[in-house]
C-alpha cells in the first residue's frame, strides 16, 4: 500500500506534493503509515529540496526518533534540508541520550587515531550507549571504528534488529556491509527480507558479507541463495559462495 502511494506521489509536481502532505488522503492515514510513507518518499531520487525539507519537518512533528535516518540529510546541498534534519536530530534531547549529538561531535573533532580511541573508550565505559549513537559511527570511513561498532552490536544481548535492517537501503557500501555482518553474527532471520537485493548489490564486499551471514543461518533456507551466488559475475564472490556451500 505505502509503495503504491509513494509511486502515485512521485507523479505529482513538487507544488502538488507539498499540498498533499498537508491534506487528505495523507492526513487520514494512521500515524505509523504516515511515518512509513515519509521514510519511503524521502529516500526516493529526484525529490525536490522543498519537499524533502517539508517531509523531514513532518517526521519531526510525528515524533519519529531515528537520528541515523535524519543524519543522512546533513550533507544535502540545500541548506533548508540540512536545517530540517538538524532540528529533527535535536528533537529528542533528554538525559541519557542528549549526549548523543554532543558525544558524536566531540569524537568527530578528534584526528583519525584519537577518534578510534575515543569511540573505544565510549563503548568500554558506556555499556548502554544508544544504538543510534553507535550506528552514527558506521558512517565514518574508518574500518577500525566500524569493526568496533560491529563487534559491540553483534554481541549485545538485545538490539533492535529491525532498526538495523531499515538503515541498509541507500546507505554507502561499507554501512551496508557492516549491518549485514551484524545481522549475520546475530543469526537474524530478518536477512531474508532483503536478501534478493543484496544478492544483486553492485559492491563485492556487500556480497561477501552476505555469504558470511548466510553461513550462520539454517542450511536449508540459505543453500538456494548461495547456489545463485555461485553464478555471480565476480570470481571472488563465486568462489566464496561455492566454498560456503561445501562447508555448511
Amino acid at each position: 500500500m505505502i509503495k503504491d502511494l509513494v509511486s502515485e506521489f512521485n507523479t505529482r509536481r513538487p507544488a502538488d506534493q507539498l499540498i498533499y502532505l498537508k491534506t487528505e488522503p495523507f492526513l487520514s492515514l494512521e500515524e505509523s503509515q504516515r511515518i512509513e510513507f515519509l521514510k519511503e518518499m524521502l529516500l526516493q531520487e529526484h525529490i525536490s529540496s522543498k519537499v524533502v525539507a517539508a517531509g523531514l519537518k513532518t517526521l519531526r512533528e510525528l515524533r519519529f526518533k531515528d537520528r541515523f535516518f535524519f543524519k543522512r540529510f546533513l550533507d544535502h546541498p540545500d541548506s533548508s534540508v540540512v536545517i530540517a534534519a538538524k532540528k529533527a536530530i535535536h528533537q529528542d534531547d533528554h538525559h541519557g541520550d542528549t549526549d548523543f549529538f554532543r558525544v558524536h561531535e566531540l569524537i568527530k573533532k578528534q584526528n583519525k587515531e584519537k577518534r578510534y580511541e575515543a569511540v573505544k573508550k565510549m563503548i568500554d565505559e558506556q555499556s548502554t550507549a544508544s544504538e543510534e549513537l553507535l550506528l552514527s559511527f558506521l558512517i565514518e570511513d574508518n574500518l577500525k571504528i566500524r569493526e568496533l561498532v560491529v563487534g559491540e552490536l553483534s554481541n549485545r544481548k538485545t538490539v533492535d534488529e529491525r532498526k538495523l535492517l531499515n538503515q541498509v537501503e541507500r546507505s554507502v557500501w561499507y554501512i551496508r556491509s557492516a549491518i549485514i555482518e551484524i545481522l549475520g553474527n546475530r543469526r537474524s532471520e530478518l536477512i531474508f527480507e532483503k536478501i534478493d537485493a543484496w544478492q544483486h548489490d553492485l559492491n563485492v564486499d556487500v556480497k561477501l558479507k552476505l555469504i558470511g551471514a548466510l553461513s550462520r543461518l539454517d542450511r536449508e533456507r540459505v543453500k538456494g541463495h548461495l547456489q545463485q551466488l555461485t553464478n555471480d559475475t565476480h570470481t571472488l564472490v563465486k568462489k566464496e559462495a561455492q566454498r560456503t556451500l561445501e562447508r555448511i
